[in-house]
C-alpha cells in the first residue's frame, strides 16, 4: 500500500512538472484553435499575457464570417464562474477571416489581472478561454496567481 502512494504521488509530480501552457483543441481535424500563456504562476502585480492562434488544417479556403469586427474573445474564469471578458474594441461593421490551406492567424491576449468590477483578483487557481465569435472553436487552460 505504501509503495503504491509513493508511486502515485511521483506519477502526479511527473505530471506536474511535463504540464505544458500550450492547449489546443482540433476540430474534426479541420481547425485547430490553441492558447498559449506566456506565464502559468503570476503575481497579483503581473499581467496575463497570451496568443489565441486558428490554424485551418485543409487544403481549402475556410472563411468565417463575423457581424462586428470582433473576431476573437476570451473570458476569465474562477469554479466555471466568468469574472470579466477580456474585451477589444469591434467596430459595428461584419467581418471576415479568411484562412488559406495551412495558415494560421494569431490574435494576441494581454489581460491585468482585476475583476469586472476592477478589484484585483485573489490569489488562486482561474481558467482563461479564448474562442472564435460565434463558433464553436474555442480552447482554455489554467494558470494560477500568488
Amino acid at each position: 500500500m505504501k509503495n503504491q502512494m509513493i508511486n502515485l504521488l511521483c506519477i502526479f509530480v511527473l505530471v506536474i512538472l511535463l504540464h505544458d501552457c500550450d492547449k489546443s483543441t482540433n476540430y474534426e481535424d479541420e481547425i485547430t484553435v490553441a492558447l498559449k500563456i506566456s506565464q502559468e504562476i503570476l503575481s497579483i502585480s503581473d499581467t496575463l499575457r497570451g496568443t489565441f492562434s486558428v490554424t485551418n488544417n485543409t487544403q481549402e479556403i475556410k472563411t468565417f464570417h463575423f457581424s462586428n469586427s470582433c473576431q476573437f474573445g476570451s473570458i476569465l474564469l474562477l469554479n466555471g464562474i466568468t469574472l470579466a471578458s477580456i474585451g477589444t474594441a469591434c467596430y459595428q461593421m461584419p467581418s471576415e477571416l479568411h484562412l488559406l490551406a495551412g495558415e494560421s492567424k494569431k490574435f494576441e491576449i494581454k489581460y491585468f489581472l482585476v475583476d469586472k468590477e476592477g478589484n484585483d483578483l485573489l490569489p488562486g487557481k482561474y481558467k482563461i478561454e479564448a474562442f472564435l465569435i460565434n463558433t464553436e472553436h474555442k480552447v482554455n487552460t489554467d494558470f494560477q496567481i500568488y
